[in-house]
């Protein structure tokens, strides 16, 4: 990114602005690690908790209650906080708030007045589970669009790890049995005591450090530099057709006064960001170095040119959600990520099944293959680094929905076949888990860069939020019907595996116009 053209005050503005976002970052990544670990642990020992501490006479109905409340809140506050973010731009705010919920769903779930009270704390800390796509929508419109894979593989690397560990901690609490004020402490709700430790923790940090990053005088000077916002490329757009429709032979003076008119008429019926109208004046004020470039639009950032038509189409207003399923590229991504996450419920419910009933393992041996699964995981991670093209984002993403197709072709081999060879079984065990787990996580990062490419930038929190929704909506229907799918797999996974392929084979076929229409290069001059 060349800064050669800054003063020394924009320089370091810029700099402290740069440092600001990595601390944005850090954040999100703790926050990712945070809801992993939280998730993961609570679904260890919440049927524990209600069955030998607060000994309700259905343990298994509050147990599934208390998960589906924190799927169903976390549904609905995602998309409602993305809005939030989008239309004012308060991460900040919205985060310090929010999280609150997350204590006070722990504090809950901590002292057993009633039965129920857990059930409600998990309500509780679905609704703070809704930050995550604001913060995600949020480092989409601060950092490239080349940057994104590498950064997700660093958020997603952390969550695995806290999702695996996570498990671990009702045995490291095993020793932990005492009452405080009357309050009885055991290793099934000490888990509650630390996460609330650990968001107030993150609170602290969160309030020091984190800044709404696009309100920042630091981004608007980096839009400048970088191009890099929706908003600027539809002022470009309008610009070249400002360009069209004027005579090609009057004096360059005419036509920069014309611009600017037409520049200055559109400032108020755009309805945009604080960012953009930045990005107006310095387009304004650079009239004269880009009237030596015939197509404005040339100096688009790579992935971010659009069509006339979609760009000109309620140019800087924020998407709603019938604009967002009336969108073939958005849906196609966000289905895949439904598919996926439903077939992640059944692959993780099954297996369970599978190695207890059928093959006769032990949790360790299952815990052995899921940790070496986490392994294999991480590295894969690590290798993903180095692609950062929309293009191959694409495919990766087409091969995450193919591989689930395999998955459940894995699955109903163990369901309802015998198989004699130990170390077949093994194989196709630890295959599954692989499947299952690693392209779970990239499927989600895949699709945060396809996202990124295809969503207007100041609709991004929302977009994310409902793809979050769509996720959890998914997960709870998965979880609900697993054991029913189970019994009839032989017509119910094949049926699946099938599904995958084509939606594979849908976006094999919407490759080229995927392509042409948020991948073209273009050079900077």
């Amino acid at each position: 990114m060349d800064s050669s053209g800054l003063s020394s005050s924009e320089k370091t503005c810029l700099e402290n602005w740069y440092r600001k976002r990595k601390y944005n970052f850090i954040i999100l990544v703790i926050l990712e690690g945070l809801f992993s670990f939280e998730y993961s642990a609570i679904s260890i020992s919440a049927l524990y908790y209600f069955q030998d501490i607060l000994k309700v006479s259905n343990p298994k109905l509050y147990y599934s209650l208390s998960m589906a409340a924190l799927q169903f809140a976390s549904m609905i506050s995602s998309t409602l906080i993305g809005k939030l973010v989008d239309r004012y731009r308060n991460l900040r705010i919205v985060v310090l708030y929010i999280s609150n919920f997350n204590v006070i769903g722990n504090l809950l779930y901590i002292f057993p007045y009633l039965n129920w009270f857990p059930i409600l704390g998990r309500l509780l800390c679905g609704i703070a589970d809704g930050t995550r796509p604001a913060y995600q929508g949020e480092i989409t419109r601060t950092y490239p669009i080349e940057e994104l894979t590498n950064l997700n593989t660093k958020i997603y690397t952390f969550a695995i790890v806290c999702h695996a560990i996570a498990p671990v901690s009702p045995i490291v609490f095993r020793w932990i049995n005492f009452n405080l004020f009357g309050f009885e402490f055991n290793q099934y709700n000490f888990c509650s005591v630390v996460l609330i430790v650990l968001t107030i923790m993150y609170q602290l940090i969160a309030y020091f450090l984190l800044t709404d990053m696009t309100r920042d005088r630091g981004y608007q000077i980096f839009l400048r530099i970088y191009n890099k916002t929706d908003d600027s490329a539809i002022v470009l757009q309008l610009a070249e057709t400002e360009t069209e429709q004027s005579n090609q032979n009057n004096l360059q003076s005419s036509h920069d006064h014309e611009t600017h008119e037409k520049l200055n008429r559109n400032q108020k019926s755009l309805h945009l960001n604080d960012d953009s109208e930045f990005v107006l004046n310095a387009l304004e004020s650079d009239q004269s170095s880009e009237s030596t470039t015939k197509d404005p639009v040339r100096q688009e950032p790579r992935g971010l040119r659009r069509s006339k038509e979609e760009a000109n189409k309620n140019p800087g207003s924020l998407l709603t959600f019938g604009q967002v399923l009336s969108n073939l590229d958005i849906d196609l991504v966000l289905f895949s990520i439904m598919l996926i996450s439903f077939v992640y419920t059944q692959a993780e419910i099954v297996i369970n099944i599978i190695a207890v009933n059928l093959l006769g393992w032990t949790i360790e041996h299952l815990s052995i293959l899921t940790v070496a699964t986490v392994l294999l995981g991480i590295t894969f991670l690590r290798y993903l680094q180095r692609f950062n093209d929309g293009l191959d984002i694409y495919f990766l993403l087409t091969f995450c929905v193919i591989g689930n197709s395999f998955n459940m072709s894995n699955m109903m081999l163990l369901a309802n076949y015998y198989i004699p060879s130990e170390i077949v079984k093994n194989s196709l065990v630890f295959i599954t888990l692989c499947i299952n787990i690693v392209p779970g996580y990239c499927a989600v990062m895949f699709s945060t860069v396809i996202l990124t490419l295809v969503v207007p930038e100041h609709s991004r929190c929302f977009v994310m939020g409902i793809r979050q929704g769509i996720m959890k909506l998914a997960c709870c229907f998965g979880y609900f019907v697993a054991s029913f799918f189970y019994g009839i797999s032989s017509e119910v996974y094949p049926s699946l595996s099938v599904l995958c392929l084509l939606t594979a084979l849908v976006f094999l076929v919407r490759n080229k116009k995927f392509r042409n229409r948020y991948c073209v290069n273009h050079k900077f001059d």
